[in-house]
């Protein structure tokens, strides 16, 4: 375990951290993002994905090409979407997985029905769907973050050995050494 300390936030968008030899700067977003994607991808994979029921279902209108949305109904409800048929081009949607329970349901819906062109038995296409999910519902670069938030966000980082890039490539962390700063600062050459 490498012991470290959680400096602030820097123009509330990146978190610094301090560790025995480097400053940690990490992103928020994409930091929250690959948590929020890691998470749920762990879940797929176990089976067991934390749901949210709905106190009031939601009711989606199906714009355009309603077969191949109706088609991934399945495969959805694997993923922890409680989606059903609600009368012509209308679907209800009872429960969503935990991870996603703040998500927006129509634009999430509108993605799946634009990724027709590919089919969702493609790893990728779900991959990239629950990406742009995991991005919309992460915390924001420009939010200040409580204390308590950014440790959470830290404490999740550092022990999940997490991948240094977020689901859609960008860097997570940018690590500067003790050494670097000294020679920045003419201490060292």
């Amino acid at each position: 375990d490498t012991e470290f300390s959680v400096i602030g936030q820097l123009f509330d968008t990146y978190i610094l951290i301090q560790t025995k030899e480097e400053l940690l700067i990490v992103d928020q977003h994409a930091a929250h993002e690959r948590m929020i994607y890691d998470s749920f991808v762990r879940e797929l994979s176990s089976g067991e994905i934390a749901v949210q029921e709905m106190l009031i279902p939601h009711i989606y209108q199906i714009e355009g090409d309603s077969d191949y949305l109706l088609s991934q109904l399945k495969i959805l409800r694997e993923m922890g979407f409680y989606i059903e048929e609600f009368g012509s081009d209308i679907l209800k949607v009872d429960a969503l997985p935990l991870q996603f329970a703040d998500i927006n349901i129509d634009k999430f819906l509108d993605g799946v029905a634009q990724e027709k062109a590919r089919s969702f038995k493609d790893n990728d296409s779900i991959k990239d769907i629950l990406a742009r999910t995991a991005c919309r519902s992460a915390i924001k670069g420009g939010r200040k973050l409580s204390k308590n938030q950014l440790e959470f966000v830290v404490n999740h980082f550092l022990s999940d050995s997490m991948p240094l890039q977020c689901p859609h490539g960008r860097p997570v962390v940018v690590k500067i050494t003790r050494r670097e700063i000294e020679k920045m600062f003419g201490r060292i050459v």
